[in-house]
């Protein structure tokens, strides 16, 4: 019987905003601002509400009132003169797949009409995307779809090295959303994930052959990290006629959570230096630099631009303009606003093509109409007068060390670091139940999402001081390593030469059920892991030679012993091998040299005392740096733990402040719902699912980073992490240097 086909029905309103459960940066104020812009093409307020800000650098600058003018001109140049903006915005890069079809052509058309320019994005050119003239080219590392002719479209080509949600990492498309249409776009199979390589080799001769090519300018897109400045340098010495910077918190419609939470740096940080560094080197002038990330109003474009920006990226305001309701689904193919969905030959509902184009149009012109006002009231006429005017910014509640790296001036904040205690909130005990697959459909596998980052320390409150800490990501600067076709290394070796799979140990506490303990010491065994088994020395009977136990039972791994006032002085009649048990605190710090002496390794618990305690990533770092003073840190073994370590975000981050394992174990315990009704039949799968997703976590954050071999490369290398405005007397002890600084 011969298919029906039915007509869609035409999404052409708002649907209502749900309720918000957890912390959003894209607040309801925020999306009502946007929809009110977008309905009305008309400035509805210039300066953001109290309650419409968050945590983050941006929302804490502030900008100075001056001598008022009037009739300010928003007209932006870029490349050098090559391309003239209406206003200073540019329709983020997304890709012909990630969004279905009809978004793409509302995007470039909107462009088309009010005189912007918008992205492509990955993926190959959309023939309806195609007819317009103010389109910039994407071409990606995978290079789908791209050819000479779709180069030919458009007004410029922009090479993607990285973006702010993914950085180290390429692109990804999940398979669920590579339809027959986009298997033709994109020449790949249908059905299959479309995995971008992480790396444009000979960047200099991408950019050289893209210019000869197509006779346009060439931009080159990063995301942004410590290097950014110097990389934003070579890229202008390589001839390119701009840089696209995109930061901490950009969108994205799928990547790894523990990637897109815990890379890269905000946007915020690294404009002024990019644009202070490019002035000093005499290659600012008609070079043209684009902020985005987290990009949501009128005035966090005038504050970019006056830190040292020419013009801004929209991604996910211009999405909430269409109808985006920010759920976090669009790597699943299902969104309810047809934003995102995946192409289907008889949709059941699509995106009225009108309706959406005049939505754009009426973001931009509301948009640009607030930006005047805001220009008019700080006292610049023409747009050019506002970039890189830091003497206009002043900041409030930010550490003095990171108003020293924006450039401006401010009333430093107290040197003092405070945290939220609800560890478990909902979104970590939902990620963690992903995980072993106690819901959602992928278990056992690394936890995918969309959109913008909502982590700490800017959108949740940081839980942990790791919250303050973030991972540098690999990129031009440093070797990028694909995990999808590429071997990393996570096995560890140890002091007694015992091997680990990973340096992740889970700990089975007292109060577990038996059955459970022997689920927990099984799967650990059957994956090649240490567990620190508490008090219970015939499970210990059953397997020593690969556990962590407080029993004395002949011949496992290592005999663990908690610290005694004197032992320091020497105690050779204990087992071995030994490890001693100290607090997270400032008295272990002291003894751990002498103790270490006498022993084959230290276990550093954050959930025992013995005078001023400390948090675990501060402790850590102190006896490692210690340790390394003593010339005794190689071959002994240091392990931190803690009942609040929530995940291997947490535990890649101690291991870069000098411990080699980190064990754990209420995470775990969430993760298998063993608070909520537990399947004893489903336990051993779940955990099972827990660690192989923890397995892929640790090689995406290293392939991030560009490591390769954890334990040669990760264990106390804090070159590859950077602090973002934590206390500095904290940040101090961590030996961790501010992001966006030299």
């Amino acid at each position: 019987m011969p298919k029906i086909n039915i007509d869609p029905v035409l999404l052409n309103k708002y649907f209502n905003i749900p309720r918000q459960v957890n912390k959003e940066f894209w607040n309801e104020i925020k999306v009502n601002h946007i929809r009110n812009l977008s309905l009305t093409g008309k400035a509805v307020r210039p300066w953001s509400l109290p309650e419409e800000r968050s945590n983050r650098i941006l929302d804490r600058i502030f900008m100075k009132k001056g001598k008022r003018v009037e009739e300010s001109d928003t007209r932006c140049l870029l490349a050098n003169g090559r391309i003239e903006l209406s206003s200073p915005i540019y329709f983020a890069d997304m890709s012909f797949g990630s969004l279905s079809g009809i978004p793409n052509i509302a995007i470039a058309r909107a462009a088309d009409i009010t005189g912007i320019l918008a992205g492509t994005g990955e993926g190959g050119l959309h023939e309806e995307v195609r007819k317009s003239k103010r389109i910039a080219i994407q071409w990606a590392s995978a290079r789908f779809g791209v050819d000479l002719s779709v180069l030919d479209a458009g007004m410029a080509v922009v090479i993607k090295v990285g973006q702010g949600a993914k950085i180290g990492l390429g692109g990804h498309l999940p398979g669920v959303k590579v339809t027959e249409p986009i298997s033709k776009t994109r020449r790949i199979p249908i059905g299959t994930d479309a995995l971008s390589p992480a790396l444009h080799d000979e960047l200099e001769q991408r950019i050289e052959a893209m210019k000869a090519l197509t006779g346009k300018p060439v931009f080159v897109k990063i995301g942004a990290n410590n290097t950014t400045p110097l990389i934003a340098l070579e890229v202008a010495r390589m001839g390119a006629d701009g840089i696209f910077i995109d930061g901490y918190g950009a969108g994205t419609g799928a990547a790894p959570v523990v990637v897109r939470d815990n890379v890269g740096i905000p946007v915020e940080l690294v404009i002024p230096s990019v644009d202070m560094l490019l002035r000093e080197e005499g290659l600012r002038d008609g070079f043209s630099v684009v902020a985005s990330g987290m990009v949501s109003n009128a005035e966090d474009t005038a504050k970019l631009m006056a830190l040292g920006a020419d013009a801004v990226a929209l991604g996910t305001a211009l999405l909430i303009s269409l109808g985006c309701i920010v759920d976090r689904n669009c790597h699943t193919g299902s969104c309810v606003t047809a934003i995102a969905s995946k192409i289907e030959p008889n949709p059941k509902k699509l995106l009225d093509l009108e309706w959406a184009t005049e939505r754009l149009v009426n973001l931009v012109r509301g948009w640009t109409e607030e930006l005047k006002l805001i220009m008019e009231e700080v006292g610049v006429k023409r747009l050019d007068e506002l970039v890189g005017r830091r003497d206009l910014l002043y900041g409030v509640g930010l550490n003095e060390e990171t108003l020293s790296i924006l450039g401006i001036g401010g009333v430093p904040a107290e040197d003092k670091v405070e945290l939220d205690p609800d560890v478990w909130d909902r979104r970590r005990v939902r990620y963690l139940k992903e995980m072993s697959g106690l819901v959602g459909k992928r278990g056992g596998k690394e936890v995918i999402s969309s959109m913008g980052s909502p982590s700490p320390p800017f959108v949740e409150r940081p839980k942990r001081i790791s919250d303050w800490i973030r991972c540098d990501g690999a990129q031009a600067t440093r070797p990028n390593i694909d995990p999808y076709r590429e071997e990393i290394e996570t096995e560890f070796c140890l002091p007694n030469g015992l091997k680990v799979l990973m340096p992740i140990v889970p700990k089975v506490g007292r109060e577990l059920p038996s059955w459970l303990k022997g689920v927990f010491v099984r799967v650990a065994r059957s994956f090649g892991l240490l567990s620190v088994v508490e008090g219970d020395e015939e499970l210990v009977r059953s397997d020593p030679s690969m556990l962590v136990s407080e029993s004395r039972v002949p011949g496992l791994a290592f005999y663990v012993t908690e610290y005694k006032a004197g032992m320091e002085e020497g105690f050779e009649e204990e087992a071995k091998p030994l490890l001693i048990r100290l607090g997270s605190d400032e008295r272990s710090i002291g003894l751990a040299p002498r103790l270490l002496k006498h022993s084959d390794g230290l276990i550093i618990d954050e959930d025992v005392s013995y005078g001023n305690p400390l948090p675990l990533e501060i402790a850590v770092s102190e006896v490692d740096r210690s340790l390394r003073r003593e010339g005794i840190r190689s071959a002994k073994l240091l392990i931190a733990q803690s009942g609040t370590v929530r995940g291997v975000d947490d535990a890649y981050k101690l291991i870069g402040l000098g411990a080699d394992l980190v064990s754990f174990d209420k995470a775990f315990l969430i993760s298998i719902g063993y608070y909520d009704s537990l399947d004893e039949g489903k336990a051993e799968e779940r955990l099972k699912n827990t660690l192989l997703s923890m397995w892929e976590e640790m090689r995406l954050l290293a392939a991030a980073a560009g490591v390769t071999n954890l334990q040669s490369t990760l264990v106390g290398n804090r070159e590859l992490f950077r602090t973002v405005d934590l206390a500095p007397s904290m940040r101090k002890r961590l030996y961790l240097k501010p992001g966006g600084s030299p």
